[in-house]
């Protein structure tokens, strides 16, 4: 039987791995350009873009618009770690997670419901469900978005996507989020999210609830995160004002 080569990006991928193992782009270090890469290599910037989604998937690097692509670890990481310091660290925290979409549909949210969401009663909003994953056998984090009615069509073709789903929509309504309210507790996983997870139900999971806001000040979309023991870490520093 003959031998099936690794497409072009994956064999790149695996050469920017051994040089990231190997100290050539060091941990917090910039990788050249994609033009860089695209001449170095003798490659298209197709694959150029595929090798580096798939070090982002196994958290190797992270790609940041007008800054670059930037080294985060020497070996693929087993727990998925989040730095948010910032609006900008929480926007970009999901550009190595692909995003699966499991459902969506039209609900109200009423009375007490309503105020533990910190949303306004009886607006309607679409539940979007779905899981972030670095692959299909990987996945890392159980979401459902909360979105505003008027941008049920902004909601097409998700599946898929690499980065904040609030962000890109924003960006859709010539908007940008300048705020970002957001809660951490402990909680059992519920059944739906387990299974989507490949866990039991009532595993222990950390839940992260977000609030985004745009710069008129109005609620862009409320989101709830669950991530299985051992999965994700969310790191932050304080510094004390001099």
């Amino acid at each position: 039987m003959a031998r099936t080569e690794p497409p072009r990006y994956a064999h790149l991928a695996q050469v920017l791995t051994r040089q990231i193992q190997d100290g050539q782009y060091g941990v917090g270090a910039l990788l050249p350009t994609e033009a860089a890469l695209c001449e170095h290599h003798g490659v298209s910037r197709i694959t150029v873009r595929g090798a580096l989604r798939e070090l982002e998937r196994q958290g190797l690097i992270s790609r940041t618009p007008r800054v670059g692509t930037r080294v985060l670890a020497r070996s693929p990481q087993a727990v998925f770690a989040h730095d948010g310091e910032s609006v900008d660290a929480v926007l970009q925290f999901t550009q190595s997670l692909s995003f699966r979409c499991l459902g969506i549909e039209k609900v109200l949210r009423e009375g007490r419901r309503a105020r533990l969401e910190g949303l306004p009663a009886g607006d309607e909003w679409i539940e979007l469900r779905g899981v972030r994953e670095r692959s299909a056998a990987e996945p890392v984090l159980y979401s459902v978005h909360l979105v505003p009615g008027h941008l049920r069509q902004r909601l097409e073709g998700l599946d898929g996507r690499l980065g904040s789903i609030p962000q890109w929509l924003a960006q859709q309504e010539g908007e940008e989020i300048v705020e970002i309210r957001q809660e951490f507790d402990a909680i059992g996983l519920p059944r739906a999210a387990a299974l989507a997870l490949r866990v039991r139900a009532g595993t222990p999971a950390l839940r992260t609830r977000r609030w985004y806001r745009t710069r008129d000040g109005a609620v862009e979309l409320m989101a709830t995160s669950l991530a299985p023991q051992g999965r994700y870490v969310f790191t932050t520093v304080l510094r004390r004002q001099s």
